[in-house]
């Protein structure tokens, strides 16, 4: 798909499939990093009281880098995210899912994941299936065209009309942050892990200070391309040495607009 027909069609229809886009043996790195890190996040729910329909999520993943922030760097669409959002992009925010069956995930709801509506694009998810989407094992419910309308749609309406995002391990799905969506049921007894990553321009808040979890010395050493997706030209100074700088040591570039 050229970008082109990517933009047509996410103005039509407010998402986009890439099938099989990313390398298995990323898909099976990440799948490895992925399991390797919920442990860590079981315990910080448990002992923060976060539980319930959080089961099988971990936000903000990013900072544990890695395969993580290599995924970043192999995403073949960010062309396509840019010319949709309208210039440069950083990630907002970037977690993932196991969806298995009987959990009670908050994201099976029919939501949408801006809190206002705009008329012009403000917020772009982008979803790596890290094992094939199914009807089966709980495929993304997406109601096209619902991104153009300041409109919930009833609960029963959405189920029954939504498409389903469908796809094989490595295929990435794009969408609309203002497009209604929900997480399908699984009635499989195998995994359907998700990551899932936000996509803004440099002006909006991050949800997370990726730079400053991930520290500033390991940041400098990134390439070009990672420091602006990380938010590295977007930084807010948090004092006044760190505001009154030259030029080229700004922390909010001139081009971040």
């Amino acid at each position: 798909m050229d970008i082109t027909s990517f933009k047509e069609k996410m103005l039509r229809e407010g998402f986009a499939i890439f099938p099989d886009i990313l390398q298995q043996k990323l898909v099976l790195r990440l799948r490895e990093a992925l399991e390797s890190t919920y442990p860590s996040y079981r315990e910080i729910h448990n002992r923060m009281g976060y539980t319930g329909e959080t089961e099988g999520g971990a936000h903000h993943i990013l900072i544990h880098k890695g395969y993580f922030l290599q995924l970043l760097q192999e995403l073949d669409v960010i062309e396509y995210i840019k010319e949709y959002l309208g210039g440069q992009i950083i990630v907002n925010s970037y977690g993932a899912f196991d969806n298995v069956r009987g959990n009670k995930l908050y994201l099976k709801k029919c939501h949408r994941d801006v809190r206002s509506f705009e008329h012009d694009p403000r917020m772009l998810n982008l979803l790596v299936m890290l094992d094939e989407f199914t009807i089966e094992n709980g495929a993304t419910y997406m109601l096209a065209g619902s991104h153009l309308v300041d409109l919930r749609p009833e609960e029963d309406l959405f189920f029954l009309n939504a498409a389903r995002a469908v796809g094989g391990a490595g295929s990435i799905l794009l969408f609309d942050s203002r497009l209604w969506h929900a997480a399908g049921s699984n009635t499989t007894d195998q995994h359907r892990r998700a990551i899932t990553i936000t996509f803004t321009r440099p002006y909006f808040k991050q949800q997370f200070d990726y730079c400053r979890a991930m520290g500033h010395d390991f940041c400098e050493t990134l390439p070009e391309s990672l420091k602006q997706l990380i938010g590295f030209y977007s930084r807010v100074p948090a004092d006044l040495e760190e505001w009154y700088q030259p030029l080229q040591k700004r922390f909010y570039k001139s081009n971040q607009d």
